[in-house]
Formats: structure tokens, sequence, C-alpha cells
């Protein structure tokens, strides 16, 4: 039995949209699967840096100093990436207020009164989510 052009162009439609359908839920999902909120964040090194240790200690039938060993290294290394972090703040620092610097440059007054604003809201928002 032959199909008309009519039906299979409807099937098609469908296979088309019920794709974009599970696209759009699956991006949906990542997306707000993926944002950690700060408090979260630091909960969720704190639990894969358990993760790990358990991982390396069970798979590696590592001793009790290994295990403490292996703490010191990633103490170091946490340490280590701070430091990095912290010698390259001012200049992302500059960086940050040249960008605020340009912006401001290309508004009127009454357009950097509202951006001033704006920011001012943004910077609340974020120590408000440092206390959380």
């Amino acid at each position: 039995m032959k199909r008309s052009h009519l039906t299979i162009a409807v099937y098609m439609l469908l296979v088309f949209a019920s794709g974009m359908f599970v696209g759009a839920f699956g991006h949906l999902y990542t997306v707000k699967a993926g944002r950690l909120e700060p408090a979260a964040a630091s909960r969720n090194s704190e639990e894969w840096r358990r993760r790990y240790v358990q991982e390396l200690r069970s798979r590696l039938a590592l001793e009790p100093a290994q295990v403490d060993k292996l703490n010191q290294v990633l103490d170091q290394t946490r340490d280590r990436y701070k430091a990095v972090k912290e010698k390259y703040r001012p200049e992302m620092k500059t960086i940050h207020d040249d960008q605020v610097s340009s912006i401001r440059a290309m508004l009127n007054p009454s357009q950097q009164a509202q951006y001033d604003q704006y920011r001012a809201e943004k910077q609340k928002a974020s120590e408000a989510e440092k206390k959380r």
C-alpha cells in the first residue's frame, strides 16, 4: 500500500516537531541543573573531593597513610589555585573597570544614571547570594 506524499510529509513534520520538543526540554533541563548557587558550589566541591578520595581509596586500595598524603596533595593544589586566582584578581578588576568605563562613555547622562542603578542592583544581588 503506497502512502500519499501528504501523509509522508505529515509524519516527517511530526518526527521533526518531536525532535525539537525533546531537544528544547533537554536544553532547559541541563541549563537549570547546571546552575549552582555559590553555597551549593562550595558544597559541591567538598562532595566532589569526598567522592574522589573514596573512589581512589577503594580502587587503589590506599592505606590510611596514603589517604592522608592524598588529602595533603589536594590541600596543596587547592591553595595553589587560590594563590594564582588572587595574583590575577587585580588585573581582572582593571579589565572589568575598563569595560564599565567604556560602556559609560557611550551612554548619555540619563542612560549613565540608569546603568549605575543597574550595576548597584546587580552588586546588591551578588552580595545577597554570597550570604546564602
